[in-house]
């Protein structure tokens, strides 16, 4: 059964998706990656050598990263290019909603740990 676009993020999630994420720090880090100065070989980097680079940091400052890019996305939402097909995909759902969700959260989270 495909799982219906409506009402199957949790409360407590559906509140969240609608504002832009704030700055968290959930792995106690103090210091803010983006707030270090660029070391100069880094500067004109290509994409896959910045990769290669970031891959070999350890894993609590690789996450800090991942939210220091999702916050500056955040701050501009405008500025993220959205497909024209999840447009006509959000159109859909919103012109058709389902009356009631197709599964419950619970019934969600059991076929997600089916599939592991």
């Amino acid at each position: 059964m495909p799982l219906a676009g409506h009402g199957l993020r949790p409360p407590h999630l559906r509140q969240r998706a609608d504002r832009p994420q704030l700055k968290r720090d959930p792995l106690g880090l103090t210091r803010d990656l983006a707030s270090r100065p660029l070391p100069p070989h880094l500067e004109s980097m290509t994409p896959k050598a910045l990769l290669d680079q970031v891959l070999k940091l350890p894993p609590a400052e690789r996450l800090q990263l991942i939210e220091d890019v999702w916050d500056s996305l955040a701050a501009t939402p405008d500025s993220v290019p959205v497909p024209e097909w999840h447009k006509a995909e959000l159109d859909r759902l919103l012109d058709h909603p389902s009356p009631e969700p197709s599964l419950t959260w619970e019934e969600v989270q059991a076929k997600l740990r089916d599939l592991k």
